[in-house]
């Protein structure tokens, strides 16, 4: 059950820093990013570099999660509990 969690979290952190990637090249706020990145789950901590995106220039967006591990043999194969997760995506803006 863990396996699939930790799975199905990571997918939904890549998927809310893409989304958050895609606006932030459309020259979004940072408060609009991240409020569209909590939508995927309201737990997950965004961060967007520059805070202010320049046309032309690259901008990124990282987001970062966690799972808690529960099956006591996988907490032995997880380094830490609970088991950070984080994606980051560079694009340019618009």
């Amino acid at each position: 059950a863990d396996w699939g969690r930790v799975y199905d979290q990571s997918l939904v952190v890549k998927e809310a820093a893409r989304e958050g990637g895609r606006l932030a090249a459309l020259g979004k706020s940072s408060a609009e990013v991240q409020q569209a990145v909590k939508r995927y789950d309201n737990a997950l901590t965004v961060a967007v570099l520059p805070s202010v995106p320049v046309k032309g220039e690259n901008v990124a967006v990282t987001v970062r999660g966690a799972v808690s591990i529960i099956t006591p043999l996988l907490d032995k194969i997880f380094p830490s509990n609970p088991y950070p997760l984080k994606a980051t995506v560079i694009l340019q803006v618009e």
